[in-house]
């Protein structure tokens, strides 16, 4: 059982990369929403929190890895916000 955790830990940790490549290549972050990267990082916080108490590596380890990637999303989006708009 453990092993589907980590498969599903897997595809939730990557599933913010080809977003996040789009983003680096166009530098457009015009279809981005900030109120969905910030649920997603209110999520993943709340989730974080949930696999330290049932003590779930395989929770900890996503929410680690989707959270950075969160982050460097929100960046991304923070900084090319006004990109193309001259």
């Amino acid at each position: 059982m453990e092993l589907i955790g980590y498969i599903a830990s897997f595809f939730s940790a990557i599933s913010l990369l080809p977003q996040i490549r789009k983003t680096l290549i166009t530098k457009n972050v015009k279809g981005l929403s900030l109120g969905m990267i910030l649920t997603y990082l209110t999520a993943g916080i709340f989730w974080f929190w949930y696999g330290l108490l049932k003590a779930s590596s395989p929770i900890i380890l996503t929410q680690i890895l989707f959270g950075s990637s969160t982050i460097f999303l929100l960046i991304l989006r923070m900084k090319y916000r006004n990109y193309g708009n001259n």
